[in-house]
């Protein structure tokens, strides 16, 4: 259970860095960075997610796990499934920073960076009650999720004021827009994931 746990945290750490590096890929106009999340990160992922199933069934089929065992290999599947679409969701906005490039300058954004602060620190928050089984720590992951909600609001209206302002600037408006839906959606993946660790933890407790 240790290994398994120990590929969720590594996952879940390039999990991170992804989110970090696909932001700035579009907050600074890097296709640099885009190209780290597309071609390095995510096959990484992409690959510990595999051996994160391969290692559940294994367990599964040649040893005979506790009943508390077997309820976290069950979540692994699962919070293995979650990290790996975060990195879907990452590559959707690195891809996004890459249709940047080809666009004019759009509205500077000083919440995009503050929601995924959140977003990040939430991902760590999670990974931490994964490694200590803390029950009460993923628990205060779940009302973070109220102060990202306010600031992709926020994005949203300062995009719309803008495009309303600047129609010539619309095309990067709109893909700053669909950057905040993503980050927005990182966000309740995590809280999925926080609500799936509590239950675990406290069942096995």
């Amino acid at each position: 259970m240790e290994e398994l746990r120990a590929r969720l945290l590594h996952m879940g750490g390039l999990v991170e860095a992804a989110v970090h590096e696909s932001l700035h890929a579009v907050l600074e106009r890097e296709p640099a960075r885009a190209e780290t999340v597309i071609g390095g990160l995510e096959p990484e992922i992409n690959e510990l997610e595999r051996e994160v199933d391969e290692r559940v069934l294994s367990l599964l089929a040649l040893q005979q796990p506790l009943a508390v065992d077997l309820r976290f290999a069950a979540a692994a599947l699962k919070i293995g499934n979650e990290l790996e679409r975060m990195g879907d969701l990452a590559v959707n906005i690195a891809q996004g920073a890459e249709r940047l490039l080809r666009q004019p300058l759009g509205p500077p954004l000083v919440d995009l960076p503050r929601m995924a602060s959140q977003a990040n620190a939430m991902l760590r928050m999670s990974l931490d009650a994964l490694m200590r089984g803390d029950a009460g720590l993923a628990r205060r992951v779940l009302p973070a999720d109220n102060a990202v909600d306010r600031l992709r609001d926020a994005i949203f209206h300062r995009l719309v004021e803008a495009m309303a302002q600047e129609p010539e600037r619309a095309s990067s408006a709109s893909s700053f827009t669909n950057a905040s839906r993503q980050r927005r959606t990182i966000p309740c993946t995590i809280e999925a994931m926080a609500s799936m660790l509590t239950r675990t933890v406290v069942s096995g407790s």
